[in-house]
């Protein structure tokens, strides 16, 4: 069945890139920021299922997990194939799933991204204050400023003044 990797859910057997995957998770918005993708966590396609069925993964660091365009296509070969994370339940201690790990990761990336775009926002707004303050020193109308920046009279006063 042709669809798109947004389609996918867990116990999906499925080709993408050439290459066959078991979804060991719902396909969710990516973590990472990146416009438009998804995060995929998958299993190699040639895992098979033990007698009773499910297709059991012992060994986190076969998971798979990349960041996909939401309308990549794929092709659908099963579905509803079950899927155990068996070590998700071991007990072994100082042990993460990759899949935390990597959230963990892309959080942290993000959080610095997010900072840094708040310290530049900061600096952008103090030299947009000061221009302003520099306009009206020049001699530029209060209404000139609100036509040009599109803020109030009440905050071109307020950044005049020092006031926020």
């Amino acid at each position: 069945m042709q669809a798109t990797i947004n389609d996918i859910c867990r116990g999906d057997r499925f080709t993408w890139s050439g290459r066959t995957w078991i979804a060991a998770a719902d396909a969710h918005p990516n973590l990472g920021g990146i416009h438009g993708a998804v995060d995929m966590v998958a299993l190699p396609g040639s895992m098979k299922a033990d007698e009773d069925g499910v297709v059991r993964q012992q060994n986190p660091s076969q998971l798979t997990v990349k960041a996909i365009h939401f309308s990549a296509p794929v092709t659908i070969l099963e579905r509803g194939i079950q899927v155990s994370l068996t070590y998700e339940d071991a007990p072994i201690v100082q042990r993460k799933r990759p899949a935390v790990e990597s959230a963990l990761m892309l959080l942290d990336r993000q959080t610095k991204m997010r900072k840094a775009l708040e310290d530049d926002l900061t600096e952008t707004d103090r030299q947009f204050n000061d221009l302003v303050r520099l306009s009206l020193a020049n001699g530029a109308s209060v209404a000139r400023l609100v036509e040009t920046t599109g803020l109030s009279r009440a905050r071109i006063y307020q950044i005049r003044d020092g006031r926020r």
